[in-house]
């Protein structure tokens, strides 16, 4: 589940808001969408017991959840917000700094099944079109595959 405390983004975010529709208000009538550069922001700028919760999930559920993240390519401080794993965890793990032979298991696993996906999904295009679109999931894949390498080096 979305596990921040929406009225810490709220004060931060929309201070005004909050003030003058209260919070119910706010979550009722406004919709803000959550990039990478302002939850970089707001997880900076919040004590990390604001924004997160203590996970009630064992650590390797945890590190799963992080990784499959991780392979659709979701940055880490938005990983933190969604899922309430620890930022610090979350961006060790990326890093390659905490539990890594176990994560790299698990973020391999969770790129096989994106691109089996992806492939499957494109299957419902003919022709050309289907062709040139799983090259192109193919292709990047396998950038996937060589950053990692080099990473790991």
């Amino acid at each position: 589940m979305f596990a921040v405390d929406i009225s810490a983004i709220a004060r931060h975010y929309l201070p005004v808001a909050t003030t003058s529709l209260g919070l119910a208000g706010l979550i009722a009538t406004t919709t803000f969408s959550l990039t990478p550069t302002r939850a970089r922001k707001i997880v900076n700028s919040l004590d990390s017991s604001e924004y997160s919760k203590i996970s009630d999930k064992p650590l390797r559920q945890q590190i799963e959840v992080v990784a499959e993240f991780h392979a659709h390519k979701i940055a880490a401080e938005r990983i933190a917000i969604r899922t309430g794993v620890k930022l610090e965890l979350v961006l060790e793990l990326t890093r390659g700094e905490a539990h890594q032979p176990l994560f790299k298991r698990l973020l391999a696993s969770h790129r096989r099944r994106r691109r089996d996906t992806q492939i499957s999904q494109s299957r419902r295009t003919k022709g050309i079109a289907q062709a040139s679109l799983q090259d192109k999931i193919e292709q990047e894949y396998k950038t996937t595959l060589a950053e990692a390498r080099l990473q790991a080096n």
